[in-house]
């Protein structure tokens, strides 16, 4: 401020000089006077900051974890830095090959277990009727001894205790049957619901494989531009490139709106 004061007084004082100095009837002008101002010290101003000038969205991207055995993953595709992406958009790529392998025996270990269970269902229904029918025929001989047992009167005497005897025969024979079959039911159905639980399972492991190749195929999870994040190999400082291998968790990318900083 003090030396944009000085500098105007000199140029009031040059201006001054100047006019005393011309023919009469020549005035300075108002206008005259702030164009020798300006072009004196035309006004400046300047700004300075420090810091950090950061994006208001932003995410990072690491090389996804996956179920199974730990180790590194294969990079197969990596969008170039700087590349503009849309949320959904594809930002880089894992061979697949083992998870590939994995997910069709997974696959064929679930269909065979499927298999088993309806063969196992079909032979338990086969096996109650068998005991059913068995009972039922039980049952039929009970009755009939017991019918016979009504003619105890009119048979002699060795007849009427034959009959008592063969009706109590008949009698924990169809008590026999019916918990011999309860209990083979309860076998039948435990060893149904057993196989039930390991395909259930090999289902879960076969979903997990199947996630693993969805996993292994990155996408943007917002829209911004890509910025390739820093790795360290052989002491050197360098980005991410296809045919890498990379641990789960590595830092892989950074994708930011330049939209808001």
């Amino acid at each position: 401020m003090r030396r944009a004061a000085g500098k105007l007084g000199v140029g009031l004082c040059a201006i001054v000089l100047a006019s005393c100095g011309r023919r009469t009837g020549s005035p300075v002008t108002e206008a005259a006077l702030v164009t020798s101002v300006q072009a004196l010290d035309p006004a400046k101003r300047e700004i300075r900051l420090t810091g950090a000038l950061e994006a208001v969205h932003y995410t990072k991207i690491v090389v996804p974890t996956i179920y199974g055995s730990g180790g590194q993953q294969t990079l197969t595709r990596l969008v170039p830095n700087g590349a503009h992406l849309k949320a959904g958009d594809i930002i880089a790529e894992f061979d697949p090959t083992q998870q590939l392998d994995n997910a069709r025996d997974a696959q064929a270990k679930y269909e065979d277990l499927g298999h088993q269970v309806e063969q196992k269902a079909a032979q338990n229904r086969a096996d109650a009727e068998n005991r059913e029918a068995a009972l039922k025929q039980a049952q039929a001989a009970l009755d009939k001894a017991l019918l016979e047992l009504q003619k105890g009167p009119i048979l002699s005497e060795i007849m009427r205790l034959e009959n008592e005897v063969r009706a109590d025969i008949a009698r924990k024979h169809v008590a026999s049957l019916k918990e011999s079959n309860a209990a083979r039911d309860r076998a039948d159905a435990a060893a149904l619901r057993l196989l039930e639980l390991q395909r259930d399972r090999q289902k879960i492991a076969l979903e997990r494989w199947q996630n693993n190749i969805a996993q292994l195929q990155v996408r943007a999870p917002i829209a911004g531009m890509v910025a390739l994040q820093v790795l360290y190999r052989n002491n050197t400082i360098t980005h991410p490139q296809e045919g890498d291998q990379l641990f789960r968790g590595q830092p892989l990318v950074s994708i930011f709106d330049p939209s808001e900083m």
